[in-house]
This record gives C-alpha cells, structure tokens and sequence, in this order.
C-alpha cells in the first residue's frame, strides 16, 4: 500500500514558536539538531560528527561536484586500514592549491592484495599510499607489516606519524576547505 508522507518543518505548521527554538539554541542545542528535528533538515550533519560542518560548507561552496581527474599529475592514496571495519582508500591529486578527491573505494574483510589489485587496476599514475602508524606492525603468521606487504604488491608506501586523536582531526579539518570532492566517485567516502 502506498502512503503520501509529506515533510513540513515549523515554518510550514508554526506548531513551535520561534521563541522556544531560541530557547534551545540558548540552553546548548546543537545547530544541526535544531536543522534536524524543527526544520526537517537531512542535510543537517549528524551531531557530534568530526567533519560535518566542513563537508556541509563544501556542499554550499561547490566542492562537492563533478572533480575532473587530470591524468598528467600523479595520484596519492589515504588509506584508512580496518578489519573489523571497513578499510577506505581516497584517491586524491593536488592541483595548485587544491586538493581534489577524485575517487574512493572502500570495503569491508578483504586482505591487502585485494585493495593493492583495486588500485592497480585503475588508470592512475601514482605517487605514494599514505598508511596509518598502525600499518608498521608485523603479522605474527607472515612476520612481515602491512607496509612490506603493499610494498611487495607494487605500492610506493610511506607511514604517516602518529598524533593524538584531536590532532589528527584539526588537521583534516585545516585541508577540508581547500578541498574538492567527485560527487559521484566519493559518495561513500562523503557518507
């Protein structure tokens, strides 16, 4: 059976006076959760997110668009290496000042040789693939880390350094406004 669900925030109803949506700004309601629960916003990040605004305003700004590839400039890869999550892999070029994501891939429980084929596969002319500090560690079975591995399969590697946790998030927020985002191969990763 079909059912008619129609979306109206308060401005469409007036069934919460302006003044108590102030009231809730005032006493600490969160900017995207007033979005969310009075105007019917789904744009609206999710609360508590580490990049929502940034990626919010690259939304607003045209960033988040069609991102040619320029195939004279080489590619990097971020990787973010997970097992029990998904691993994700950005594919990323810089031109001029931009940082431009021009692809992403991301799955979930396969091994390395699976995302080293994925890479390889594509068209691109790399540079090098960005691990985690994590990916030093070795393997008890192999005795080898995962940078020897993706080595081995033919990636040019390197290590970034640890940094505590709220660093590492100032840092990506200090490059999300310089960058732009393929709508159509970075949906995922945007997600």
């Amino acid at each position: 059976e079909f059912r008619r669900v129609l979306f109206r925030s308060v401005d469409d109803t007036k069934a919460v006076e302006p003044e108590l949506i102030e009231e809730e700004r005032r006493s600490g309601m969160p900017e995207e959760l007033i979005r969310q629960e009075y105007y019917c916003s789904f744009d609206a990040p999710l609360v508590g997110s580490y990049y929502g605004d940034q990626l919010e305003a690259a939304q607003q700004e045209g960033r988040i668009s069609k991102v040619p590839w320029e195939p004279k400039l080489p590619v990097t890869t971020a990787w973010d290496l997970g097992m029990a999550d998904a691993t994700g892999i950005w594919f990323l070029q810089q031109v001029g000042r931009e940082i431009r994501a021009i692809d992403y891939y991301e799955s979930f429980g396969k091994g390395l040789e699976h995302y080293a084929k994925i890479c390889l596969q594509k068209q691109y002319a790399y540079d090098v693939a960005l691990l985690p500090h994590d990916a030093e560690v070795r393997d008890l079975t192999t005795g080898r880390s995962r940078v020897e591995m993706l080595r081995s399969l033919g990636l040019k590697c390197r290590v970034v350094a640890k940094l505590p946790l709220q660093d590492g998030i100032a840092a990506v927020r200090n490059l999300l406004p310089q960058t732009w985002f393929d709508e159509e191969k970075c949906e995922r990763g945007l997600q």
